[in-house]
């Protein structure tokens, strides 16, 4: 028995020293990094001309103006709480939840996964670990999901402004042309338009219902297409023609935006190699061991 218990602390300082070793690997490398990333970023900085101290409790806004560098300041937005955070996460995912079940979601599906992974391995270490790479999982998961439903809604916005315009030029008025799209075009974009439609029947002023309606996505394309028609609505204007040209500035919108998300995963995806580096190599080497 006592050599049993002495092979079992052999295997476990073993496993201690195989995870501090990495882990400092990994400190080393993520430092190397930041000081690569922190550098490019301060040179880019310095190259706009944005390399000026900042009051932390405001925040500068940058404008480029008839050729020149335009800077303002606004304050920054307080600390959101965590209901806050939950009911504007579940505002932009569209779920049909509250933040207690939510809650109570996440607590079960760690606690579900803990005990698989104890089952599994007999090992508190390893379901430790397997807890933290899980509450990873369930916070990223919602920000990939909004990261998908705000390109589809971006992709359906050109075909719903390409609708709008067809019907408008076949003599439709606008709120005739926001009801074919709430008909024709699938979720989400159908949502949006046929809250528009809703409150309109209701009483509501067409534009308000409009910015009402906008102010609950997350989609600056979207926000520009409702400033545009509530300017034309107020002043006048062909409403066919200004939503061809802004359909023509959103897909170039969507083309350079395309672009940064590669430049940009290039980048997450070192981060999230880096950080989960750690965890898998130890508790590849707690089943093995």
């Amino acid at each position: 028995m006592m050599a049993a218990i002495h092979i079992d602390f052999t295997q476990l300082i073993l496993i201690v020293a195989v995870f501090v070793l990495t882990l400092s690997l990994w400190v080393i490398g993520l430092m190397i990094w930041t000081m690569l990333h922190t550098r490019r970023e301060r040179e880019i900085e310095k190259r706009l001309g944005l390399d000026v101290p900042q009051d932390p409790a405001r925040r500068e806004i940058y404008l480029w103006m008839d050729g020149h560098l335009a800077r303002t300041s606004v304050d920054k937005a307080s600390p959101l709480s965590i209901r806050e955070r939950l009911d504007n996460m579940i505002r932009r995912t569209g779920w049909n939840t509250t933040p207690a079940a939510v809650l109570l979601i996440a607590i079960a599906i760690l606690s579900l996964g803990a005990m698989a992974v104890f089952i599994w391995t007999k090992s508190y270490i390893v379901a430790g670990v397997a807890v933290i790479g899980i509450a990873y999982g369930l916070v990223a998961y919602p920000s990939i999901y909004i990261a998908r439903m705000r390109t589809k809604f971006e992709n359906q916005l050109v075909d719903a402004l390409g609708l709008a315009t067809r019907s408008l030029r076949a003599g439709h008025p606008l709120i005739g042309a926001f009801q074919l799209i709430a008909q024709e075009l699938p979720p989400p974009i159908s949502r949006v338009f046929g809250e528009i439609c809703q409150q309109q029947e209701l009483g509501t002023g067409l534009d308000e219902a409009i910015t009402r309606a906008v102010n609950k996505t997350n989609s600056d394309d979207l926000k520009f297409f409702a400033t545009a028609v509530v300017i034309q609505l107020r002043n006048g204007g062909n409403l066919a023609d200004m939503m061809d040209r802004l359909t023509v500035v959103i897909r170039e919108r969507m083309r350079l935006a395309r672009r940064v998300r590669i430049l940009v995963a290039q980048t997450q995806l070192s981060k999230n190699v880096l950080l989960a580096m750690p965890f898998v190599l130890f508790l590849m080497i707690s089943i093995l061991v």
